[in-house]
């Protein structure tokens, strides 16, 4: 028999909060500034692309920053799933609109490949934001925001790694200024290191140049032959000025004919990077379309590292704006937190 005098047990009341989506028509708006941020950053760097234009990037970083922060502050603010999986698929392919006539009348795989990994990824932040948030008693904003930023970012990035592909290798939009600039940089990076075979190399120095002090280096570095007439215990410095002249003409007409057989006639005056994008454009038309897009894929692909690593820099900007604007909308009664239990937070729209 029960203790008559035994007390029953006591429900500690719940709130009457309820953590789900309260306000539609903000969920709405969010989503709807959240598409157009992301249109305007895919078209302004596409127009990049084109262009080559600095405005057109800065326009896409602003309006990508933009577009991440507030990806971040959707993840804490829409409730239901399938309604966020929803929005984040329209935000993942709206920007395919700005490309309808790659659609039809002919199909383009690659941009639909772009915007599918697009939606993964950021579906992959989602899921990963949305545990964090169950498992949590307080609302830890910084921990939930780096778990969203890095894999929304590589969704955007790989959007982006297919319009370079696209743009350079099949649609035929290759700007000559922007690859001239990308060469040119690239081989200014290399400098240290090819120093080591080519003494105060240069890529702005002129290739005329350029081959006369590699044919002396190459010159100074051979050990001479019996065949060549000279004793071969005899250095270079120990020849005559005039031996030395000559030896050193021969090897760089060499090195320039074999340069005027591979790119037809070349201006000595011309700078070594304008050289090598020559080079480079000559050995691109004469691969097979299968070699061209192996080639193309590959391009991409190492722009998408080269723009993640890029980015990694700007995750603390992203994950500050998204901080400061959410303490915004609570401030504004645009929504607020709520308690499930005693202990654990939620927010929800006002």
């Amino acid at each position: 028999m029960l203790n008559q005098n035994q007390q029953s047990p006591v429900i500690i009341s719940q709130s009457k909060e309820i953590e789900a989506d309260q306000s539609f028509y903000k969920v709405i708006i969010l989503g709807i500034i959240i598409v157009l941020l992301g249109v305007a950053g895919v078209y302004c760097f596409n127009q990049f692309l084109i262009t080559a234009e600095s405005g057109n990037f800065i326009l896409s970083l602003v309006a990508s920053i933009l577009f991440l922060t507030l990806v971040i502050l959707q993840i804490f603010l829409v409730k239901s799933k399938s309604r966020l999986g929803f929005i984040l698929f329209i935000e993942a392919f709206a920007p395919l609109a700005i490309f309808y006539s790659h659609f039809f009348p002919e199909f383009s795989l690659p941009l639909l490949i772009g915007a599918v990994l697009f939606f993964v990824f950021m579906c992959s932040a989602a899921m990963k934001g949305y545990r964090i948030l169950a498992n949590s008693l307080k609302i830890n904003f910084w921990v939930i925001a780096k778990s969203i930023t890095p894999k929304a970012t590589s969704g955007l990035l790989l959007f982006f790694a297919v319009l370079v592909y696209l743009n350079y290798f099949v649609w035929g939009n290759f700007n000559e200024a922007l690859g001239q600039r990308f060469i040119s940089e690239f081989l200014r990076s290399g400098e240290p290191v090819i120093r080591i075979w080519i003494p105060n190399f240069s890529s702005e120095k002129s290739i005329g140049d350029t081959i006369n002090i590699f044919a002396e280096k190459q010159i100074r570095s051979m050990n001479f032959d019996k065949n060549s007439g000279i004793d071969p215990n005899t250095s270079f410095d120990q020849l005559s000025d005039d031996a030395k002249k000559s030896m050193i003409e021969d090897a760089t007409h060499g090195f320039k004919s074999y340069l005027s057989k591979t790119l037809g006639l070349v201006n000595m005056k011309d700078s070594v990077s304008n050289v090598v994008y020559r080079f480079l454009e000559n050995y691109m038309s004469q691969l097979s379309v299968a070699n061209k897009s192996i080639i193309g894929i590959a391009i991409s692909f190492f722009v998408f590292l080269t723009l993640k690593g890029i980015a990694f820099f700007f995750y603390w900007l992203i994950e500050l704006i998204a901080f400061l604007i959410f303490k915004f909308l609570l401030a504004i009664n645009f929504a607020h937190i709520g308690l499930e239990t005693r202990s654990r937070e939620f927010i929800v729209l006002s």
